[in-house]
């Protein structure tokens, strides 16, 4: 009797199951609140959860199989999506961006709806919360299972394949790949810092309103494509939003688009214990293994020398691969992306009147004028070796003559090993 009765209702209205596919299970109002809810094109404030970076976090899950069917598995029965939310985020994909951008835009689009409810009445907060949860946590999933091929995806030409995997590596820093080389060029050539905040505001706005516009789209009707630079300009607007933050404590206009965050050393080291630039911990590294060399007092009187060297000089080696080039543009005043293009010892990090110089030693000069210009960095890091450090500048200034005597040594090297191969 039942079961007749439930097609009976169906046949009668219809409408009830296009509701049931297409009404967030959190939406507790009619369906006339739906689609008026629906059809309400607000632009909300710049929420915190709507801006927020995308989650990297570890959940404790992996992907098992494919990301497809993992999708499925987090969502299929969780009683927390509607069938168009299934069917789309279920849909075949040729780009990775494409179903993270899926991902990224159901957990928007929801928030968006939840933050126009007044006072979040017509609604289950705790059915809304384990959806979003939900989208957060297969997000982080699937983007750690994409993880060996994002760096192809978001290869460019001032972030090769490789420096997009480090950043990817290290989700604490900003999501530097996401921009384009216009952007870094037209930012870098701003006059002054006024301009260059005016810029930042606009970037985050017409982020903000480029999402909006999908946002507010019927979902069925956004392409693959959309989903795609969906992903990517989530990815700029917490990178623009960053920019804002941290333009308005500049004091002068910056000289790259590119930004870091400090982070701590993990190591047992004096000095190490504060959040450091990329050129303040790489110099603290530097100073305490030449300090080690100077003489066998060590650092530390109680442990061994020989295996504190030999800790600090493998530490200082795997971060070198990481962040020299960020640190070496940081030490010597240049911008990140002309390092990360051309690598960290180009005599054009210099400045042009010492590039120019060194650019023009040829043959014997080059071992006549560089070696003392080598010894006279050797006795400057000397002198500041006696120092007692009072910041973490120090140590940045310390990484500045380090880079420039890199600069003059990989000169002399370079020479030497032509004059092998070409003994005349």
């Amino acid at each position: 009797m039942l079961k007749p009765l439930i097609c009976a209702v169906l046949l009668v209205c219809p409408f009830l199951q296009v509701q049931a596919q297409l009404v967030s299970p959190w939406f507790r109002g009619s369906s006339a609140a739906w689609q008026a809810l629906l059809k309400n094109t607000a632009f909300p404030p710049l929420s915190a959860k709507l801006a927020q970076p995308l989650s990297s976090a570890a959940t404790g899950f992996a992907v098992k199989t494919t990301a497809s069917n993992w999708v499925l598995h987090r969502i299929s029965h969780s009683g927390a999506f509607c069938r168009m939310e299934k069917e789309i985020l279920t849909a075949p994909f040729k780009s990775e961006k494409t179903l993270l951008g899926k991902l990224a835009y159901f957990h928007d689009r929801d928030a968006r709806l939840f933050a126009l409810l007044p006072a979040n009445k017509s609604a289950d907060a705790k059915a809304f919360w384990r959806h979003q949860d939900l989208l957060e946590n297969t997000l982080a999933e699937v983007e750690s299972h994409f993880a060996p091929v994002l760096p192809e995806r978001f290869a460019s030409s001032t972030f090769p394949e490789e420096e997009v995997k480090r950043l990817l590596d290290d989700p604490v820093q900003p999501p530097a790949y996401a921009l384009y080389a216009k952007e870094m060029e037209a930012f870098a050539a701003l006059p002054t810092l006024e301009a260059q905040r005016a810029w930042a505001r606009s970037a985050l706005e017409y982020t903000w309103k480029s999402l909006h516009s999908l946002l507010i789209k019927n979902p069925s009707d956004i392409k693959p494509v959309e989903f795609e630079q969906y992903y990517r300009q989530k990815l700029r607007l917490g990178y623009f939003k960053t920019l804002n933050e941290v333009l308005a404590k500049s004091t002068a206009k910056r000289n790259t688009l590119i930004i870091r965050r400090k982070r701590k050393l993990n190591a047992n080291l004096p000095g190490a214990g504060q959040p450091m630039t990329d050129a303040q911990r790489l110099g603290l590294l530097q100073f305490t293994l030449d300090k080690m060399e100077d003489s066998a007092q060590t650092l530390f009187p109680e442990e061994n020398l020989a295996a504190r060297y030999l800790e600090t000089k493998a530490l200082l080696q795997q971060m070198s691969k990481v962040y020299e080039p960020y640190a070496v543009a940081e030490a010597l005043g240049a911008p990140y992306e002309w390092t990360i293009r051309h690598g960290s010892a180009w005599p054009d990090l210099l400045g042009q009147e010492k590039a120019a110089y060194l650019r023009a030693l040829k043959g014997q000069a080059i071992f006549t004028d560089l070696p003392p210009l080598v010894a006279r960095l050797d006795e400057q890091m000397a002198a500041l070796r006696r120092q007692t450090p009072a910041d973490a500048d120090f140590y940045a200034r310390y990484y500045r003559l380090w880079a420039e005597k890199n600069v003059y040594n990989t000169i002399l090297a370079r020479e030497r090993f032509f004059r092998a191969f070409n003994p005349k």
